[in-house]
């Protein structure tokens, strides 16, 4: 059984009646609703493309955040690297430079006259303070004159002289400047 409630049947009939519109009024009005049909169709098509670059941009910078964490690790490895192959060079140039050390203290071993010899030999920076021992006081100066001129060396100078009543001699100390 189908119930009808002819009162409420009746207002909309009325309502319908007053909604009879004019023939020139149709196809402004019909404009305007397929006009409102567009534009609500375009800002419901502009939502989802806007919510879907939301979505994009969320994506990329969490991307952007894990390459950010990424290179932070990446640049302190290549300051440990950079920091590393600095300590390999200053491990190869001490390497070197004992090479280069041991070749001039044996030129200036080799350049001592033969009555003449080397007791000790003290490093401070750019100078050599060589003590040792002489038969007699001409042997220092021939010492001296010849580590004048030995490569590698700008200054010899005699820094003392003394007898050494007890071995026959003179001990002497020469300051020897090395060239840069």
């Amino acid at each position: 059984m189908t119930r009808v409630n002819y009162l409420h049947a009746h207002a909309w009939d009325t309502l319908a009646g007053h909604l009879q519109l004019a023939a020139h009024a149709r196809a402004p009005l019909g404009a305007l609703a397929a006009a409102l049909l567009v534009v609500a169709t375009t800002a419901f098509i502009e939502d989802v493309h806007f919510a879907a670059t939301q979505r994009a941009q969320a994506a990329a910078h969490a991307r952007l955040d894990a390459l950010v964490a990424t290179l932070a690790r990446t640049r302190a490895l290549a300051a440990d690297v950079a920091r590393l192959r600095a300590l390999d060079r200053q491990i190869d140039d001490l390497a070197a430079s004992g090479a280069r050390t041991a070749g001039r203290l044996a030129l200036l071993g080799d350049r001592v006259p033969a009555d003449a010899w080397l007791t000790t030999i003290h490093v401070a920076g750019h100078e050599l303070a060589l003590e040792g021992r002489g038969t007699r006081l001409a042997v220092v100066g021939a010492t001296l004159a010849t580590l004048r001129h030995t490569p590698g060396y700008r200054a010899a100078r005699l820094v003392a002289v003394r007898h050494d009543a007890l071995h026959a001699g003179f001990l002497y100390t020469i300051a020897l400047e090395t060239a840069p």
